[in-house]
């Protein structure tokens, strides 16, 4: 039996890590965020889940409109 690779999302940009789900109460996507002394620029597209390498820090900042994604299998 093989053993299935785990896949890391935030060493593998191709898996979404993050969604956008403020649509649900009727809000837009931004497109991008500062954190001080930290600009960080989002898609425009943001329709489906995608990958960012500061989806943490876009959670933390903003949990009303992103949620983690976790990788399936």
């Amino acid at each position: 039996m093989k053993k299935k690779k785990h896949r890391d999302p935030l060493t593998e940009p191709s898996i979404p890590n993050i969604a956008f789900v403020g649509a649900k109460d009727g809000r837009e996507p931004v497109e991008s965020i500062s954190d001080a002394d930290l600009t960080i620029v989002l898609p425009k597209d943001q329709s489906r889940p995608f990958f960012h390498k500061e989806a943490v820090r876009i959670c933390r900042l903003l949990p009303w409109l992103y949620k983690p994604v976790e990788p399936k299998g």
